[in-house]
């Protein structure tokens, strides 16, 4: 009764495990040039930011649990979180042997993980708190 649940659950997970730390931990700041940034870009953009927005979106589910269990935005939010692998991979991840860099800027990395770990957060709760219901 709960296949689409507890495939969700698998498929956020696979998304993330596969994605976060293994291509986000690889990319480089292209505004550090040998600051101190360039030391902390990482830690701060990367594994903080990742940790503070995952537990903000877990968080989340015990104010607001939309969308519904039954609902078909659910499974396609889950599914569609696969587009953040390619725009993590279009970021200034090193060594680059084929892609070009598409996204220069950090923000754009500090966005798409603010978006990536929030959604693991909270679709991933939202699918544990709707299993036992």
């Amino acid at each position: 009764m709960i296949w689409v649940l507890a495939f969700s659950v698998c498929f956020t997970f696979t998304v993330t495990i596969g994605t976060f730390p293994a291509i986000t931990a690889d990319t480089q700041s292209t505004l550090a040039e040998g600051g101190s940034w360039e030391v902390y870009f990482i830690p701060v953009s990367c594994f903080l930011l990742f940790n503070l927005c995952d537990w903000t979106g877990r968080s989340l589910t015990a104010v607001c649990m939309w969308p519904g269990r039954d609902s078909l935005v659910l499974p396609v939010s889950i599914v569609a979180r696969v587009l953040f692998i390619p725009l993590f991979m279009l970021c200034n991840v090193q060594p680059r042997l084929h892609l070009p860099v598409f996204f220069q800027h950090d923000g754009f990395f500090i966005a798409f993980m603010v978006l990536f770990a929030f959604s693991n957060g909270y679709l991933a709760s939202l699918c544990m708190c709707y299993g036992p219901k």
